[in-house]
């Protein structure tokens, strides 16, 4: 009983350590794939505006922008301007706000 014992105690030891090293090596490879990814979509910023109340805003070229990094995205052309502009079924009418009171948001370069 004594070497049987030993054997399958030493054999529920492997069994619970196994997937806890399989784990971590699988994990370590995971964390490198993600930051190989990560130095990829990273772009840098062309400029950084500073507001008067702290933001900062990084600008990146449009072509830059992560989103057309996508593979659907990669041979598109963006469009600045519409091709038409539809006319309006609508009957309503915008009334102009004389005293618009909103907070304007004033960016100044560095």
């Amino acid at each position: 009983m004594g070497m049987a014992g030993f054997t399958v105690a030493l054999m529920m030891i492997g069994v619970i350590l196994s997937p806890c090293l399989y784990g971590k090596e699988f994990s370590d490879h995971q964390e490198i794939k993600v930051q190989s990814l990560l130095k990829r979509l990273n772009k840098n910023a062309l400029m950084s505006i500073k507001s008067e109340d702290g933001d900062i805003i990084d600008c990146v070229p449009i072509n830059n922008q992560p989103a057309f990094d996508h593979p659907l995205l990669r041979n598109h052309t963006i469009q600045m301007r519409p091709s038409f502009i539809p006319e309006s079924t609508s009957t309503y009418t915008k009334k102009k706000d004389k005293g618009y009171s909103g907070v304007a948001q004033e960016w100044k370069m560095p």
